[in-house]
């Protein structure tokens, strides 16, 4: 047990047909099922343990944002990476990785990544992402660049390793592609996922704008505009009749020796995606990538898919829906969904839809070597649930934890619950001292237990906040 857990309140959410009680014990939050409702020992039901911890590297800043978690697969060392202000040489953000060798107790010494001062450009939904492989620990980020005339700012995807378990970090460098041509200004490469296929295969994919740019680029050169003047401002020749003029495309980089040498030239995945809803990346089992983000379907259906990116089946067949939610959106909610396998083989997925009747966060599971995902789970649902960023984390035992940043009355919350293996939620509750708190990451220990990272807001202050989470109680 933590000795550091501090006692805090808590609001258990109930499944629709297992209220659970309340129940704070030893200076952990604990959120127990039906069976503590009804008199029976409390063993006999399952049980949400939450120990909040505290790594003292993060204190070290004025703020702290966008957390991102791995576990180092050589020594199954938990690892925090996270983005900082106000350390001192650097008057933008950076990029800092610590490790923790006791599931979060302890932390040691934080290293800084970026070789540029001030090279991150903090952004929730566009977060760093943290890669642990044989040997290498790898991050991803992006930075900032401002270009005038155009209404929202340009980003570099940007990569660096670390070969010494994340002492020191190689400088760092772009994957996107070059532009197309001298005298473009530079476009957005960001909202990325990125995952380890087999021991050496590296992908990061990104949601990028070269197409875009390209299709208004051309309206522009058909007005006899000179190339410098039609670049300088792409957004002035959009389309507004077409509703996928603004769309993104889903470009990825790979690397076949853990990020020493990558492709020349990036893979195009898909087009007509959301164009700020992060992309998930996920290895599988066999040494394939899926990947899965929100497409812009007809009709302005903004629905998550998912697609294998590398592997056996990669680009056979179109990215398809994982769930038909048909949510009519005419814009982008800022919202990718969470993907996880258990070590069962299944599939794990957490999305948040604003579908009429049906808005909220939704689990659904695929077995092995089934198409289709089970019909979905409402983990936190009702009509005062705004758009929400879910984490989720498989299990040993075939349930899964999903993690939100709503509560059912709308508050702007950490939310984790239970969901069973058959599906159904059997019990959630709401992290303590989370209030503001935005986009939680998930990570499962060895041990079987969860960490959970997110960043919360008061007083126009980002922090990151760490918990442990565990599941107690009988299935």
């Amino acid at each position: 047990m933590n000795p550091r857990a501090r006692r805090a309140t808590r609001r258990a959410t109930p499944s629709p047909s297992r209220p659970p009680s309340r129940l704070v014990a030893g200076g952990l939050l604990v959120a127990v099922g039906l069976a503590a409702c009804e008199g029976l020992p409390q063993s006999a039901g399952p049980e949400i343990v939450i120990e909040p911890l505290q790594a003292p590297a993060l204190l070290a800043f004025e703020e702290t944002a966008d957390p991102s978690l791995a576990i180092d697969p050589a020594t199954g060392d938990l690892l925090l990476a996270w983005g900082a202000a106000g350390e001192e040489g650097s008057e933008g953000w950076d990029l800092h990785l610590v490790r923790s060798s006791d599931g979060g107790d302890t932390f040691g010494t934080p290293a800084r990544v970026n070789d540029r001062p001030g090279d991150l450009h903090p952004h929730a939904e566009g977060a760093p992402r943290l890669v642990a492989g044989p040997g290498v620990v790898s991050l991803f980020w992006n930075n900032r660049l401002e270009v005038e005339g155009r209404r929202f700012a340009a980003s570099d995807l940007r990569y660096a390793r670390s070969l010494d378990g994340g002492k020191t970090w190689s400088p760092a460098r772009n994957l996107q592609d070059p532009l197309a041509f001298e005298g473009l200004p530079p476009r957005a490469n960001t909202f990325h996922g990125a995952a380890l296929a087999g021991d050496s295969t590296l992908v990061v994919a990104w949601l990028d704008g070269r197409e875009r740019d390209a299709r208004r680029l051309e309206r522009g050169f058909a007005e006899g505009l000179d190339p410098v003047t039609v670049a300088a401002t792409p957004e002035a020749f959009a389309d507004e009749d077409d509703p996928h003029d603004g769309d993104a495309s889903v470009f990825a980089a790979v690397s076949h020796d853990l990020g020493e040498s990558w492709e020349p030239e990036n893979r195009r995945i898909s087009g007509n995606t959301c164009p700020c809803c992060r992309v998930e990346l996920l290895g599988t089992p066999e040494g394939a990538v899926l990947g899965a983000w929100r497409a812009h379907l007809d009709g302005s259906v903004r629905d998550p898919v998912i697609h294998t990116l590398l592997g056996e089946g990669a680009g056979s067949s179109a990215p398809r829906q994982i769930h038909e939610d048909g949510w009519v959106f005419p814009g982008c909610p800022h919202s990718g969904p969470a993907l996880d396998f258990g070590p069962d083989g299944v599939l794990h997925a957490a999305w948040y839809t604003g579908a009429e009747g049906r808005m909220g966060v939704y689990h659904a599971a695929r077995a092995p070597g089934a198409e289709a995902f089970s019909p979905p789970v409402p983990v936190v649902a009702g009509s005062s649930v705004g758009v929400a960023n879910p984490g989720i984390a498989a299990l040993d035992d075939g349930r899964a934890l999903v993690a939100s940043n709503v509560a059912e009355d709308g508050r702007r919350v950490v939310v984790i619950a239970l969901v069973s293996a058959e599906g159904g939620v059997l019990v959630s509750t709401e992290l303590s001292g989370s209030e503001g708190g935005t986009h939680p990451q998930l990570v499962r220990l060895p041990d079987g237990r969860v960490v959970a990272a997110w960043t919360t807001s008061a007083g126009g202050v980002q922090r990151v906040e760490l918990a442990r989470v565990s599941v107690g109680g009988m299935p």
